[in-house]
């Protein structure tokens, strides 16, 4: 075996390979990783500042393929290893990248509480250090996270937070991030006007800066917010100019993501045939650069797809697959997603008994993961359930859960389901 400085040094030039467009790269990587695995654990028998080094530096080494190629559930173990060897080191700078990095595994596997407590303590090591753009970023972590609760208006404090920090440092590349995200923020609220303005901000410093690649994500931005004000047209448009950026640039894993959003538009407006077309290129793009967390999302897509089309066998195939991609990856808010799914595949065979028990296990996750979107949807699409049993009070229970999270964001449609949960009640009171 190669001493572990050596096999180190190998997998960082494959990660710098694959940060240049080498799509060979992620192969390289999966063959040196048994390697490197032995390596690690011969440096954890080892308590001397070298193998401590080595140690903290391997967390840091190859971000790129280590994320991509190594399911965050299996990245926690490394990164505290990591953050151990950095406290003995007493380097804080390197403690306060384990600790935002180790925020984002957690989050990546639906442990959110967990990932503000260390998204916090490395934004309290970055203050302590006056490291400003650190500052910035872990900020606008802490509002990702918030965001992914439902808590937007939280995640909107955070993200704004951050943007002050990057025009203060000059960080015109975050700068645009973080006005992306508020344009998210916006939109998960429904004030589309606020979202597209942060979009076309977001664009012009992307485009100022030479930065295709952000300017391929705000153009796909932009093409969601325009499908959501009701301008597929516009959608359309923004769509293909990002997916014409990433094949100019030769990003696959971007080109994929686009393909999928051009799918979505194509389902929503009917172009079912169309929008499989293109789902499953980005479905063979994923697989092609090796994104599991992009395959979940492409099989889910297609099995909804297949679902609308009456191809029940097809759809169950697809969601059966996504499903087990975000259990193998510990994608939480994935896994309930394709849990709720299937439940709808079993609810249209007409198999309720079995409808409920998907549904049920996605609320589940859904609360345990602290989601408040996602649980009040599966509640709904429960209670829906119960309510074709004529278990109405059990219904309107459930029902009641999205709407006390729809009047909790301020939804357009809590008075709407609102009145709808009453009815269901009644008829309840009225057996």
């Amino acid at each position: 075996m190669d001493h572990p400085d050596a096999i180190l040094e190998r997998v960082r030039q494959a990660d710098i390979a694959f940060m240049h467009g080498d799509t060979t790269a992620p192969a390289r990587f999966d063959s040196l990783w048994p390697h490197l695995q032995s390596a690690w654990q011969q440096m954890q028998t080892r308590q001397d500042e070298a193998a401590w080094l080595w140690l903290s530096d391997f967390a840091g080494s190859f971000v790129h393929l280590f994320n991509l190629r190594i399911p965050p559930a299996e990245r926690i173990p490394y990164l505290q290893t990591a953050i151990a060897a950095a406290q003995a080191l007493e380097d804080k700078n390197a403690l306060g990248i384990h600790l935002n990095n180790l925020g984002n595994a957690y989050k990546a596997t639906g442990q959110m509480e967990k990932a503000i407590i260390h998204y916090q303590q490395a934004l309290a090591l970055a203050r302590e250090l006056g490291d400003r753009q650190n500052i910035g970023s872990r900020l606008g972590n802490l509002g990702r996270v918030y965001a992914a609760l439902g808590r937007t208006d939280e995640a909107i404090a955070y993200y704004q937070q951050a943007l002050a920090v990057t025009r203060a440092v000059g960080d015109r590349r975050n700068e645009g991030i973080w006005l992306g995200n508020l344009g998210n923020a916006y939109a998960a609220l429904g004030r589309m006007d606020a979202a597209t303005e942060h979009f076309r901000q977001a664009l012009t410093i992307a485009q100022e800066m030479g930065d295709k690649q952000s300017e391929s994500h705000h153009l796909g931005n932009l093409g969601a917010a325009s499908y959501r004000m009701g301008r597929s047209r516009d959608a359309i448009v923004y769509y293909q100019r990002a997916l014409n950026i990433t094949q100019e640039i030769g990003d696959k894993r971007s080109q994929g993501a686009q393909l999928g959003n051009l799918g979505v538009i194509y389902k929503n407006t009917g172009q079912l045939e169309k929008a499989v077309e293109y789902y499953q290129q980005a479905l063979a793009l994923a697989r092609e650069v090796g994104d599991n967390r992009a395959q979940g999302v492409h099989l889910g897509n297609l099995g909804a797809l297949y679902l609308q089309l009456g191809r029940m066998e097809d759809a169950a195939v697809h969601l059966i697959q996504a499903l087990a991609i975000a259990r193998i990856i510990g994608d939480k808010p994935g896994e309930s997603a394709r849990l709720g799914q299937l439940a709808r595949v079993y609810a249209d065979l007409g198999q309720i008994d079995d409808a409920i028990a998907y549904h049920q296990q996605a609320l589940t996750i859904a609360q345990e993961i602290g989601d408040r979107r996602s649980a009040g949807l599966h509640a709904w699409n429960l209670g829906v359930m119960y309510e074709k049993q004529g278990d109405y009070a059990r219904a309107a229970m459930l029902m009641q859960m999205l709407v006390d999270y729809e009047r909790a964001v301020g939804h357009p449609d809590a008075e709407k389901d609102a009145q709808y949960v009453a009815r269901v009640s009644e008829k309840g009171r009225t057996q």
